[in-house]
């Protein structure tokens, strides 16, 4: 009997991201946070940089990047709003992920090629385009020598390199769990020699996948699609995500980003994310939520118009139509087997939410895929 190789690789990151007063302008974050706390100054007075802890498993460092949230909440007293992404109030900003590993040429390769590709797919293009194709003019008028985010940005560190390429991609739990989980599977591939790994894969593969880098630069979409079927060929092979590894219940992440993120055309970068991400103010605690909160939450910030299209069987952005009373309880079934698992793992519902149990978390999706189509009873847990 073979046994799956154990390859502990820690993983850490140091994302960016932008606070604005009620005006909308940016505030000097040296004003409210020091240079060197874990929620603290970058190195431009107006963006604040996330230092949180490293972790092992891509929920142990985003629940890392909640705790490093919720230091700063007496920022939020303040009338101030927090946003992540490429390009927020004219400052670009970046979602750098740090792994406990030296950089080799085949890690580079395979993120540059499989890391970088997915990105124009599931960043908000015109954000994305701007980030990295703009010499950033600073403050002070230093002006960067080059964009952004550009294909093949890496730093070595003492504990092992950052890939620097992603923006600031921390606008939701989902999306943060997402992106740690595929960085982490792909840099896994190399160490364990999987057969996804880039001297494992065949020239016809790779040729497949190997884009012009300008094409990720200017987030042309519709150069790239051409590419995404093998891309997801290669990604639902990736040994990380496979029975015996740390992976194996992570699948529900990529289903967001192919069912949710990737049709919508880029993750939203619109919502304050101390609403998102639930950060309280140290002034007095949040109240309890229930579950049925909880779930009205989750679908304000990532509505499940696209879920609900597969579900249905239509198209468009409009509200579904009334279903045949005849289907409904099995249109609502359908509905709940199809977001349940999907939405516990991508909005981490155990973790940020201990006062949700699984089987209310299941009743509750019952009963709001009942009343969005209408139905007239609710499917027992």
């Amino acid at each position: 009997m073979t046994h799956a190789p154990t390859i502990k690789l820690t993983i850490g990151t140091d994302p960016e991201l932008v606070i604005l007063n009620r005006d909308g302008v940016p505030i000097n974050v040296a004003d409210y946070a020091s240079r060197t706390a874990p929620f603290g100054a970058d190195g431009h007075i107006y963006l604040a940089e996330l230092r949180p802890g490293p972790g092992v498993t891509p929920l142990d460092l985003c629940n890392n990047v909640r705790a490093t949230l919720q230091m700063a909440g007496e920022l939020g007293a303040a009338g101030l709003s927090w946003y992540a992404g490429p390009w927020i109030a004219d400052k670009p900003m970046g979602g750098h992920i740090h792994f406990g590993t030296p950089l080799t040429d085949e890690i580079q390769r395979t993120l540059d090629t499989f890391g970088s590709f997915i990105l124009p797919f599931i960043e908000p293009a015109d954000q994305a385009r701007i980030r990295r194709t703009t010499r950033f003019r600073s403050h002070t008028g230093w002006i960067a020598d080059r964009p952004y985010g550009l294909v093949g940005d890496f730093r070595e560190k003492p504990h092992g390199f950052e890939w620097r390429t992603p923006s600031s991609f921390i606008v939701n739990p989902g999306m943060t769990l997402a992106m740690f989980a595929l960085a982490k599977a792909l840099v896994y591939e190399e160490l364990v020699q999987g057969p996804c790994a880039v001297a494992n894969l065949s020239p016809k593969i790779l040729n497949k996948v190997s884009v012009d880098p300008e094409d990720i630069h200017q987030a042309k979409r519709e150069s790239l699609e051409p590419y995404l079927p093998v891309w997801w060929q290669v990604i639902n092979s990736l040994t990380y995500f496979s029975r015996g590894h740390e992976g194996r219940n992570l699948n529900g992440v990529l289903q967001y980003l192919r069912n949710t993120v990737i049709p919508r055309g880029g993750f939203n970068t619109v919502h304050d994310l101390k609403k998102v991400w639930k950060i309280s103010a140290p002034n007095g605690a949040t109240p309890p939520r229930t579950v049925r909160t909880v779930l009205n939450e989750v679908l304000e910030v990532d509505d499940l118009t696209n879920v609900i299209r597969f579900w249905q069987g239509g198209g468009g952005n409009t509200e579904p139509e009334r279903p045949n009373t005849n289907n409904t309880t099995t249109r609502v079934a359908n509905f709940a087997n199809a977001v349940r698992d999907d939405l516990w793992a991508t909005y981490t519902i155990e973790a940020t939410h201990p006062e949700v149990t699984w089987t209310d978390w299941n009743a509750a999706l019952n009963t709001w895929g009942a009343e969005r189509i209408g139905a007239e009873t609710v499917i027992p847990v």
